[in-house]
């Protein structure tokens, strides 16, 4: 599913004014389409509906809602959140208001009957910023948040509620707590993204008549990850394959500490597909966990003596690293002067699709600069703390902004970055963006990150495009989660559990 940015939204409006589908007319159709869902939605019936309208032309798709609930015998009234409209389309739609529409300012102290007309309203339809908001609510307009938060009333936002910033999902302090969203034309990524989407309720795209050939001139970098877009690429499999046919896996994990990462990382792996897996890490890890992961071609190497895989390992790395199709390097990896120099080492002779995860990401950001000597493709796995270490960002300002975070190093560096957070970003070198929305807190513990980089790894290793392989796994990735804390719970479930839920997964999709 296509998404729209604030300034995508805005160059197809223009577009369409070129073409003959003018700013009144859009105006227009977003309002009655709003309109006709919510008349199709609510029994409104003697029920009293305010329209809350800012000054700018969300407010104008308000006067519109306004008009066309009131034609259908609709008590309604409009309450002026910020003043008198604006922009001229917007004036003139006020203009067109019946004149038995009640029209309060809330502004004015004199106009007593706004706070009345909104705490009355069993339907409140929040009309006053949409996708135009930046910045800081003054004081007035916070208290009539407030209010309007307060009520019994079911709210709709149009296209975006009132507070939220439409393509970085932060929201201020208060924002509109909307029961359905009306998105004109296409979601928006904080229909997507937390913290917004908590305050979206029901998002639902509606036509407002942008011409195809004005969407198709404006093209389209955001898409939402779904279930279509996954299984469309991974594709069934033939009845004449072998296990040559589905790729060969090289993991490069795990130490004495984190002896737990290997065998997630290789699990998830051999769930989602992998023909052949094959963990290298210390012969003491590979003693402890073998039994675990069964199925996998296991690699002794040489420890150092804290532990961790030494890099006289190299040499005996590097025939499994040339027959591999990918190669995960860094889940439970430890940062030392050994593995650093592993590190460097496996991503210079590298000859497939290279996977980088937890201290992998760790050592590369003390060597971003070697991604400018690598000519395989690559996908990073940072959360947003790593992010940090990449960038030299604040955590703050990563998130203020994490889509740009993300598609600017995509771009800059030629790699995939999956984003890890509540709402993961996954960006491809060409810029294109990606945003998923399953998933619950239960991934938020050790452990989670392992899973994920096998999975996609997995997907890596089967010739599978590098930013499918990502997104894909992204998506599978909560998906598991969701149904996993459906019957374990939040609290209780586990990394471990997420691998076997892949089946079921894959089964219902005739995977």
């Amino acid at each position: 599913m296509k998404l729209y940015t604030t300034a995508e939204m805005k160059l197809a409006e223009r577009l369409s004014d070129e073409i003959g589908i003018n700013y009144m007319r859009l105006m227009e159709n977003a309002g009655s389409a709003a309109a006709a869902f919510i008349r199709r939605t609510f029994d409104l019936e003697q029920r009293r509906c305010v329209v809350v309208c800012g000054s700018g032309n969300n407010g104008g798709d308000g006067f519109v809602v306004a008009r066309k609930l009131f034609e259908n015998g609709i008590r309604t009234a409009v309450v002026l959140a910020c003043g008198a409209p604006k922009p001229d389309c917007a004036i003139k739609m006020f203009d067109m208001l019946n004149e038995r529409i009640p029209v309060f300012d809330w502004n004015d102290p004199a106009d007593k009957e706004a706070l009345t007309a909104v705490c009355s309203a069993d339907l409140i339809v929040d009309a006053v910023f949409g996708t135009g908001f930046h910045g800081e609510l003054r004081p007035s307009v916070t208290e009539l948040f407030d209010v309007i938060n307060s009520t019994v009333a079911t709210i709709v936002a149009l296209d975006v509620p009132s507070g939220i910033a439409a393509d970085t999902a932060l929201c201020s302090r208060p924002v509109i707590n909307a029961d359905f969203t009306v998105a004109f034309d296409a979601l928006k990524p904080a229909h997507l993204m937390l913290p917004a989407r908590q305050h979206c309720g029901k998002s639902v795209a509606v036509d407002i008549g942008i011409p195809p050939e004005a969407a198709d001139e404006v093209g389209r970098s955001i898409f939402k990850i779904d279930s279509e877009l996954v299984f469309s690429r991974l594709r069934p499999r033939s009845p004449l394959a072998h296990k040559g046919s589905f790729g060969r896996l090289l993991n490069v994990s795990g130490c004495l500490r984190y002896n737990g990462a290997p065998v997630l990382s290789t699990a998830a792996a051999l769930r989602c597909g992998v023909g052949i897996a094959e963990l290298a890490s210390t012969a003491d890890v590979i003693k402890m966990v073998g039994a675990n992961v069964t199925e996998a071609v296991c690699l002794p190497l040489p420890a150092s003596d804290e532990g961790y895989i030494s890099i006289s390992a190299f040499p005996k790395i590097m025939p499994s690293l040339k027959k591999a199709s990918a190669c995960l390097i860094g889940s439970g990896l430890g940062l030392t002067d050994d593995t650093r120099a592993l590190f460097d080492a496996v991503i210079q002779n590298a000859e497939c699709p290279i996977i980088i995860d937890a201290d992998g990401i760790n050592a590369l950001a003390e060597n971003i600069n070697i991604l400018d000597n690598v000519d395989s493709p690559v996908i990073i796995t940072p959360h947003i703390g790593e992010m940090s270490k990449l960038t030299g960002l604040s955590v703050s300002q990563i998130l203020s902004d994490r889509i740009g975070t993300a598609r600017r190093f995509a771009t800059e560096h030629a790699v995939t970055v999956v984003l890890k957070d509540c709402s993961t970003v996954v960006a491809s070198p060409d810029g294109t963006v990606f945003l998923n929305d399953n998933g619950n807190p239960g991934l938020a513990r050790g452990g989670s990150g392992d899973v994920l980089a096998g999975m996609i790894a997995g997907f890596a290793a089967q010739h599978t495009d590098p930013t499918d392989a990502a997104f894909c796994g992204v998506y599978l990735h909560a998906l598991a989660a969701d149904r996993v804390a459906a019957r374990l719970s939040q609290y209780a479930m586990l990394p471990s559990d997420l691998i076997p839920e892949l089946c079921a997964v894959f089964a219902e999709n005739e995977r």
